[in-house]
Formats: structure tokens, sequence, C-alpha cells
């Protein structure tokens, strides 16, 4: 089912979201996908979603996806990282990825919390 603009807009607002782009055709996709899902379950706070690049083009297009799989994370509305590459995605790498969107994520809310207290 394609994802539209406005249901993407809404997500990405809502804390950090990772957004993997595939197609049905795509063999790495379906490599990615024997792993990936273990691997986000690490991360229980973020929010993921596999998305078809064909099926829900608009959103491909807005966000650049050229090849696939993509994933582009999202913190607070904010595109925070993003892991596109020509090349096979091996499970250390997309490790790799999550950990650094986490820690960027952490980083970004840790920032928040310490303007909030110097504006009290």
């Amino acid at each position: 089912m394609p994802v539209t603009l406005d249901a993407f807009q809404k997500k990405i607002q809502e804390g950090t979201s990772i957004w993997l782009f595939t197609t049905k055709l795509c063999p790495d996709c379906r490599r990615l996908k024997v792993f990936f899902p273990e691997l986000i379950t690490s991360y229980p706070h973020f929010y993921y979603e596999e998305v078809d690049a064909e099926e829900s083009s608009e959103l491909a297009q807005r966000l650049g996806i050229y090849g696939v799989p993509s994933m582009v994370a999202f913190h607070r509305g904010l595109e925070i990282a993003r892991y596109a590459s020509r090349l096979p995605k091996p499970r250390e790498q997309v490790e790799q990825f999550l950990k650094r969107v986490h820690q960027i994520a952490t980083a970004l809310d840790e920032t928040i919390t310490e303007k909030k207290g110097e504006s009290s």
C-alpha cells in the first residue's frame, strides 16, 4: 500500500523513524529483509516503515531515492541520516547505521533538554 506524503509528514514528527525503501524485484532488498526486522527490534523506540519505492514513487522522488534499498532516518521531523549505496548492504554496516541514528537522536534530545533548561 503506498505511503502518502501526508501520512509520512505526520509520522516523521513523532520521535525517530526509519524508512526502508525497497522494490519487489531488488535482490539486495530481499537479502536485507532477512535480517533487518531482527536488527530493528533492538530499537523499540524507533518507528519503522518499509516503503515500496515504486508504489510510493511520489514520496521516493521527494526524498531523492534513486536506488534501492535505501534507508532514511528522521528525528522530530529532521532528516538525520541516510544509507544509500549501489553496493550490497551487509548486516554489520546496517547495524552501524542504526547505532549512528540512535546516537544522533539521543544527542539531539539532550541538546533540546539543555536548551530548555537554559531558558527556564
